[in-house]
């Protein structure tokens, strides 16, 4: 029995993991707590590989450290995410500014820690994506 909660555990460890790696795709641009999703598919997938084929020494210590950590991360990660998502920066700057966005930049940079770089027709916008602020870039 607590071998099937153990691979269950995992089962649910790799689902998360890839809901992250969506998550990401969301939050394009940004280094985010998000972008440790292929570490922790990668332990997940070998964790459930181990504890199908061997047996687990101290399963009662993993089966309460091991909700805790997923849970402990996933706090973390969530509060860890912006308020905005790059498409919905795109759709503000679209809507109150009335410039269309260009979306094939090339290998312009689209945004650091805390900021999209939008860039318009007319002009390259810096929008904050905690507070849904913007302004327009000077280009020298």
């Amino acid at each position: 029995m607590k071998k099937i909660i153990l691979l269950t555990l995992c089962a649910i460890h790799i689902f998360l993991s890839i809901g992250l790696f969506f998550i990401r795709r969301q939050y394009a641009f940004i280094p985010t707590s998000t972008s440790v999703w292929l570490p922790s598919l990668l332990l997940a997938i070998f964790l459930f590989i181990l504890f199908l084929f061997k047996p687990v020494k101290s399963p009662k210590v993993l089966m309460v450290m091991y909700p805790l950590c997923m849970l402990l991360i996933g706090t973390i990660v969530y509060y860890d995410l912006p308020e905005f998502t790059y498409v919905e920066a795109v759709q503000k700057i679209e809507q109150e500014i009335g410039e269309t966005v260009r979306l094939e930049i090339g290998d312009e940079l689209k945004g650091h820690h805390r900021a999209y770089f939008i860039y318009t027709e007319q002009g390259q916008y810096i929008f904050d994506m905690n507070t849904g602020e913007y302004a327009k870039r000077l280009v020298q």
